[in-house]
């Protein structure tokens, strides 16, 4: 298996898990273990996406067994043991305290809070607005939006074929709908939002993007522009242009966010 299979398979899992899409993470990740039973990163996202305890202790300790000094593994099987009872539970927030037991210092992002918590995976000090929690304990921020970096794979020859493509499409689109009524809108506005995203997916040879949904709703928008000449001043075309443009972007938006 190919180091790029590997990445797109992390990059399904992970996008799926984003959006609720459990069973398709699962599927992803069990894909990308078996592939690649030595890729540590494979089985920690398995851990995140399977619900059973059991199968995510299995999976934190083949992480172990990968590499054994992996900090987000032995996280992760503490965390199973709290939950399972077998270790005591973290006060309150369950967030990882400061390993330094001196006084307190103060939140990297926000340098006025005094904080005794830190990132468990930089260990920068980070206030209780920063941590947010992933299935393998509290981290900041950046170290989240790091790990997601890596699933994101498009580059800027990915994002000019995803303008060019959205454009059209949009373009395209909105010249049908408004030549018709403000109740056709209603129906083609979500089908068109639906067949951008999937065309826009295509042109960018399924990589994701960061800012891949943002860029295709604002093609919509512009590629609807040139339909005014169309409809004029018809209030009732406008209407529907405008109706268009709100379910297309709606619907596109979902799929691609």
């Amino acid at each position: 298996m190919t180091d790029a299979e590997l990445q797109e398979l992390l990059r399904q899992g992970a996008a799926a898990a984003r959006v609720g899409e459990r069973e398709a993470a699962q599927k992803a990740f069990r894909r990308a273990t078996e592939l690649a039973p030595a890729s540590k990163d494979a089985w920690l996202g398995l851990a995140g996406a399977v619900e059973s305890l059991a199968e995510k202790r299995i999976c934190f300790q083949r992480v172990l067994e990968i590499e054994p000094d992996n900090a987000d593994a032995q996280t992760g099987l503490d965390w199973v043991a709290r939950k399972e009872g077998k270790l005591p539970a973290q006060p309150a927030a369950e967030i990882e305290p400061a390993l330094s037991e001196d006084a307190p210092v103060t939140c990297v992002f926000h340098p006025n809070v005094e904080t005794m918590l830190r990132c468990n995976k930089c260990g920068r000090p980070i206030c209780v607005k920063c941590a947010q929690r992933t299935p393998v304990g509290y981290r900041c921020r950046e170290c989240i939006r790091s790990q997601q970096n890596v699933f994101y794979t498009a580059g800027w020859l990915d994002y000019a074929l995803v303008i060019v493509v959205g454009l059209v499409v949009s373009a395209i689109g909105a010249i049908i709908v408004g030549s018709l009524s403000v109740w056709f809108a209603l129906f083609l506005g979500p089908v068109t939002g639906g067949v951008i995203a999937q065309a826009t997916r295509w042109a960018a040879r399924q990589r994701q993007g960061r800012y891949m949904a943002h860029i295709v709703s604002g093609c919509i928008i512009v590629g609807a522009l040139p339909a005014l000449f169309l409809v004029g001043f018809n209030l009732w075309g406008l209407g529907g242009l405008a109706v268009y443009v709100i379910a297309a972007v709606g619907t596109a938006y979902s799929r691609l966010g």
